[in-house]
């Protein structure tokens, strides 16, 4: 028995977001909250269902669906040249020199973006490259290129920085390792220092 079910809320975190929900029901619904704390302040989203996990997916699903509106707002003001996907340096260090992923793709699953790593190529799978950058301490950091129809095609944001949340299901045996990707934030200009507290990457955009 899990520890949140000897009490009537349990939560799970689900990217920068914290999702509060019911355990115990008197009516057979269960409701459930999704809080999201970031630099762009506070924003919340409610779902129910017949469960407690069917409660959690209709907050996930929704949060998805803004996501998705995100991606749809940041597409009709910008026009873009050139895209890539840069790797922070806690995915550098988990994903590319802990795992040693040498190419990666991206795709969606029901409309949810999922970016792929895999030690081997496969069909449609980008080389990862160095992006030519050193940190204080002395590790590269990398990045894989994009066109504009993958970005499209995914609901992604340009500019937009997403936290990676593993696949619970993937087996080392699997060609390739699968991660959601999650939204968290715009990078809104150059001097823009936020960053990410777990592997993550950002759409980066040149519309020059």
């Amino acid at each position: 028995m899990r520890a949140y079910e000897l009490f009537e809320y349990g939560g799970t975190n689900y990217g920068s977001w914290l999702i509060r929900f019911e355990t115990e029901s008197k009516t057979g619904i269960y409701k459930a909250v999704g809080y999201l704390d970031n630099k762009k302040g506070n924003q919340k989203v409610e779902g129910e269902g017949n469960s407690p996990e069917n409660a959690v997916r209709d907050v996930k699903n929704k949060i998805g669906e803004i996501q998705a509106q995100k991606a749809k707002n940041n597409r009709s003001n910008k026009t873009v040249i050139k895209s890539a996907l840069n790797f922070n340096i806690l995915a550098t260090r988990e994903y590319i020199d802990k795992k040693g992923y040498k190419y990666a793709d991206v795709d969606s699953i029901d409309g949810v973006p999922y970016l792929l790593l895999a030690k081997e190529k496969l069909p449609g799978f980008r080389e990862i490259h160095s992006r030519d950058i050193i940190n204080q301490k002395g590790e590269e950091l990398y990045f894989i290129s994009l066109t504009n129809n993958q970005v499209y095609r995914n609901n992604l944001v340009f500019n937009g920085r997403y936290y990676l949340l593993p696949d619970e299901d993937y087996d080392i045996s699997d060609p390739y390792e699968q991660f959601e990707l999650m939204y968290d934030s715009t990078v809104e200009n150059p001097s823009d220092k936020y960053k990410l507290s777990k592997p993550g990457v950002t759409v980066v955009a040149w519309d020059f």
